[in-house]
């Protein structure tokens, strides 16, 4: 199966209704299952129907093979209308790290790296949810004390 026939079959056409995700919740989750569900549905009958003409070891076969392995997740936004189609926000989320990557062969135990990775995962959920990191990690470092002989964790929530 040539790269062409793929593209030209249909199976990108979830792409081109990327407007239906800047309406309301509710409106989305109608329009999601109106309009983006049959086109879903089609892709996986696509992919269902077409793998057996593609090579096994290639990439193509790998991609479908993936997408079907993974059918329930890639089908929860459908129902959800505060999922998002694509995972942009964690791509970019985890561009400083791969780009930072190199830095981090100072780290050389396994609970350096463990511990690196909780920072770094709180840095970028406080990014993500418009806070500042240094205060944050401030308040955290301030307030957690406080409450270590605490038997009710629900501060932590």
């Amino acid at each position: 199966m040539s790269r062409k026939s793929v593209a030209s079959s249909g199976a990108y056409d979830c792409c081109r209704l990327s407007v239906i995700f800047y309406n309301e919740p509710e409106q989305r989750k109608k329009l999601r299952k109106e309009q983006v569900s049959p086109l879903v549905d089609a892709f996986f009958s696509w992919v269902r129907s077409n793998i057996g003409s593609v090579g096994t070891g290639s990439t193509l076969y790998k991609a479908m093979q993936y997408s079907l392995n993974q059918e329930s997740y890639l089908r929860v936004f459908l129902n959800d209308p505060f999922v998002p189609l694509d995972n942009n926000n964690a791509e970019i989320a985890i561009r400083s790290f791969c780009v930072g990557r190199n830095n981090w062969h100072v780290i050389d135990t396994v609970n350096g790296a463990k511990a690196s990775a909780m920072i770094y995962s709180i840095t970028e959920t406080a990014k993500a949810n418009q806070l500042k990191p240094y205060e944050y990690f401030e308040h955290l470092l301030t307030e957690i004390p406080k409450h270590m002989e605490d038997t009710d964790r629900s501060f932590l929530e």
